[in-house]
């Protein structure tokens, strides 16, 4: 089957450290436990201080521009994957989310200093704040900064609704929650997307980091969800974060 990617979301310190397998298991379990046991999981360390994950060179802190990490992590896609024509999922948390849209934004772009192929099929966004939010930790994070609303990275970042890999790439943002810090508006602030709003907080009002460990299979979560085209959006009761997850990445589901 093919790969997932998982990328975690923004950690603060002095040296950033994140466990990026288990903090990004929580979609992988139900996939695994729901005829999937055999899809590999490829767990991103971006971080210098992250653990138990894939390290990609970035070896960042706070104040290392996304940018950066999203050009190591299109050259780690590269080496590893697209270069033996092998095709990729894409899951980001958060700060993980703005890094492979990020990625794949420069790559659409033609940046010279990027690979010559991307092969990502799919990209999953959680709680990815694309319009901006504030962490309160914008006085000491460059990071932070680059998330603020209206920084010149989400400007730059706005200017492709829908960044495509080569053959392309389906895409979906999930957030929504009135519990998040990160608002509706902003995870999904990405009208090529397929857009999927948890917005009433029913059954469940999702913090930042609660989507990912939400394996109800109940069809009881309000939700409000949008396809890119516009032409079809609804408001129903349907499935909690984690089957929502494994549908996005199983793209003929859509």
């Amino acid at each position: 089957m093919t790969p997932i990617i998982a990328i975690h979301g923004i950690v603060l310190g002095t040296c950033p450290s994140m466990d990026s397998s288990v903090s990004m298991s929580g979609p992988m379990w139900y996939m695994w436990n729901h005829g999937e046991w055999n899809r590999p999981y490829d767990a991103i360390s971006y971080y210098k201080c992250d653990q138990d994950g894939t390290a990609i060179g970035a070896a960042a802190d706070n104040n290392t521009p996304i940018e950066t990490i999203a050009h190591d992590l299109a050259w780690y896609l590269y080496t590893t994957y697209s270069s033996h024509g092998r095709t990729v999922e894409i899951v980001g948390h958060s700060l993980g989310g703005l890094i492979a849209r990020a990625a794949l934004a420069a790559f659409a772009a033609h940046n010279p200093t990027y690979p010559p192929t991307l092969l990502v099929q799919d990209v999953v966004a959680i709680s990815a704040p694309f319009g901006g939010t504030d962490f309160g930790c914008s006085a000491t994070s460059y990071q932070c900064r680059e998330m603020l609303p209206g920084s010149s990275f989400l400007t730059w970042l706005a200017q492709n609704q829908d960044p495509q890999g080569t053959n392309g790439t389906d895409w979906t943002v999930i957030g929504g929650s009135p519990c998040d810090v990160v608002p509706a508006a902003s995870a999904t602030a990405m009208t090529g997307a397929h857009r999927w709003l948890y917005y009433l907080g029913k059954p469940t009002c999702y913090d930042h980091d609660s989507y990912l460990w939400d394996a109800s299979s109940a069809m009881d979560a309000a939700v409000a969800w949008e396809w890119p085209t516009a032409t079809r959006y609804q408001k129903a009761y349907a499935f909690h974060p984690q089957a929502a997850i494994m549908m996005a990445v199983d793209s003929s589901l859509w």
